[in-house]
């Protein structure tokens, strides 16, 4: 999605001697970026890579809405959300709370840090379940995004709207997901408003219904492979300068639970690694990365206040 004003956020970019320090304090920088990248993707807003729309608005959404149903089914009416470094001091200068409402039906997230300001997010669901709107605020910009489904609860429209607090500058599109008879994806059509153009991007799928290529009209491809149990395992993509299928993302799981992110920089042959671990009850309890040398480059944790 993106957002006027410079305020553009990416799922895809992390967190005794001179060299050694400064490498250190850009691991803890782009440790840092990404956790603001996973707290929101957390919501459902999280950006990919513009030929991820597949990933971006269907599972991404998928994966906000089931860990709204946890939330909501153990009862929570707030998780705090503590940062640490990669010496596991705690990041003082982040805050970060998400309030349930008592019916269940929204979700009020409020982020403040000196380097990413003060933004507040807040995400409805529907009578279903469903993300049907994210209102996301900050000094800024504040940015709407609606979110529609048909009457199987396939998502067919996204459309977002994003507004320059100063400038009045104001950027809309929307995207539409087309099915066929049986239910699978089958094509998008994204347009926007400020230049009037649209981008039309085709879908081929397996015989489960699992998308499997996404192919924009202009732009590359983009692979998506599954596991036996038909969970998302490897986003990748041919890389010109490489000359060979490359991954972006990698996934691995346990009991249902996503259990491993592997996330890959092409260009530096960079990846960080997140790892998670769940309470009994299936609610996150701690979210950890790793650098290309299994260094720790900082945790995430969680703490949950509960309706008796």
């Amino acid at each position: 999605m993106a957002k006027v004003g410079g305020k553009i956020k990416h799922l895809k970019n992390f967190k005794l001697n001179f060299t050694f320090n400064l490498q250190t304090q850009k691991r803890s920088n782009l440790f840092m970026k990404r956790t603001i990248a996973i707290l929101i993707g957390f919501l459902g807003i999280a950006t990919t890579a513009s030929s991820q729309y597949y990933f971006q608005d269907i599972v991404n959404t998928q994966r906000t809405v089931a860990n709204m149903a946890v939330l909501k089914q153990q009862k929570v009416t707030a998780q705090m959300v503590q940062t640490f470094d990669p010496g596991m001091q705690p990041d003082k200068d982040f805050r970060c709370v998400r309030l349930v409402s008592p019916t269940g039906h929204q979700l009020r997230s409020v982020t403040n840090s000196s380097a990413t300001g003060y933004e507040v997010l807040v995400s409805t669901f529907s009578s279903k379940g469903l993300l049907t709107k994210t209102v996301d605020s900050t000094d800024a910009s504040i940015t709407i995004t609606q979110y529609r489904y048909d009457e199987q609860g396939k998502l067919v429209l996204v459309s977002s709207s994003s507004q320059a607090t100063a400038s009045k500058l104001k950027f809309e599109e929307t995207r539409s997901y087309a099915y066929d008879t049986a239910g699978r994806l089958q094509r998008m059509i994204r347009r926007k408003s400020a230049t009037n153009d649209s981008l039309v991007v085709v879908f081929k799928t397996d015989s489960a219904g699992h998308v499997t290529e996404e192919q924009p009209a202009m732009g590359k491809r983009t692979y998506y492979n599954y596991d036996a149990n038909g969970q998302l395992t490897d986003i990748y993509s041919y890389n010109a300068v490489r000359k060979r299928m490359l991954p972006d993302y990698m996934f691995e799981y346990e009991g249902g639970l996503l259990k491993k992110m592997t996330s890959v920089n092409v260009a530096s042959s960079e990846y960080t690694i997140w790892e998670y671990s769940y309470q009994a009850s299936g609610l996150p309890d701690r979210e950890s990365c790793y650098g290309k040398g299994k260094e720790l480059l900082g945790m995430v944790k969680y703490n949950y206040t509960f309706n008796q």
